[in-house]
C-alpha cells in the first residue's frame, strides 16, 4: 500500500491573510470551518491557528513590557496557573507559546 504523502506547508500570502481576517469578522471565531471554506486555501485548522498566533488583534509580539513581566510574577506568586494556556487567558496580550521563552530570560534581555 502506497504512503499518503503530506503537503508540504507554504508561507502565508497577504491574500489569504487578507481573506481570513475579512472571514472572522464575517463568520466570527467560533466558525473555523466555515472560516476556512471562505478563505479557500486552508483547512479550519490553519486558520485558527494563524488567528489565534499571528493576526488576532490586540495581539503583542515585541519586547516584554514591564506590566506584563509584573502580571506573569503575581500570577506566579499567588499560584493561580497550572499551565501556560491559564497564563495566556489571564494575559490576552501573549500566546501561550510566548510564556516559556517570557520567564527563561532575564526580563533585561526581553
Amino acid at each position: 500500500m502506497a504512503q499518503r504523502r503530506r503537503a508540504l506547508p507554504s508561507k502565508w500570502s497577504a491574500a489569504e491573510n487578507e481573506r481570513l481576517r475579512r472571514a472572522v469578522k464575517l463568520h466570527g471565531e467560533p466558525q473555523w470551518k466555515l472560516i476556512a471554506v471562505t478563505v479557500g486555501t486552508r483547512n479550519h485548522s490553519q486558520c485558527l491557528h494563524r488567528w489565534r498566533t499571528v493576526l488576532r488583534p490586540g495581539l503583542a509580539k515585541g519586547p516584554w513590557t514591564a506590566a506584563e513581566d509584573e502580571m506573569l510574577t503575581n500570577l506566579v506568586r499567588q499560584g493561580d496557573i497550572s499551565n501556560w494556556g491559564d497564563v495566556a487567558a489571564v494575559i490576552t496580550t501573549r500566546t501561550c507559546k510566548q510564556w516559556p521563552r517570557a520567564v527563561a530570560a532575564p526580563p533585561e534581555s526581553r
